[in-house]
């Protein structure tokens, strides 16, 4: 049994090349004629449509371009009022058009914001002086906060 693989064309990606064919219908605008067809099926435009369907995406190009500019003037605004601005080089990805953060010291490269926010504060310590217990049964019940039996910090006295 010959079997044969036709290549079958996704509905959002056709390759179109120049090929002026009079018989087959634009896509677009149903005008007979078409000047711009798929490689790997009968799908096809007129040269007016193709160069408007360019046009469009050279628009939205253009929209994406400035739309990520002003995304990263704001990037710098906000790391220069975080007084990191001067640690950090803001650029684009060629690969995935996503704005990166640069550390020329350290070398490291993020796609986060690279001043992370406060971390949370520590628990206070107890105010109960008492020295934790010495048996070995914890008590029944559960109001003792977890830093209780924990050292207390040292401090420094200025004499």
């Amino acid at each position: 049994m010959d079997c044969t693989l036709i290549p079958i064309c996704s509905e959002i990606e056709h390759h179109l090349e120049y090929d002026k064919i009079l018989r087959i219908h634009c896509e677009f605008c149903g005008k007979e004629g078409i000047s711009y067809r798929c490689i790997n099926c009968e799908y096809g435009h007129c040269n007016t449509c193709y160069m408007d369907k360019m046009a469009e995406e050279e628009l939205n190009d253009k929209f994406s371009y400035n739309k990520l500019r002003r995304a990263i003037v704001k990037i710098k605004e906000k790391l220069k009022t975080d007084n990191i601005f001067s640690d950090w080089f803001v650029g684009v990805s060629k690969e995935s058009d996503e704005i990166y953060f640069y550390n020329p010291i350290t070398r490291t490269l993020t796609y986060e914001y690279p001043l992370s926010p406060e971390p949370p504060s520590s628990p206070t310590p107890s105010t109960n002086d008492t020295p934790p217990s010495t048996n070995d049964n914890p008590p029944s019940t559960n109001d003792t906060p977890p830093s209780a039996g924990a050292p207390k910090p040292r401090v420094k006295d200025d004499e």
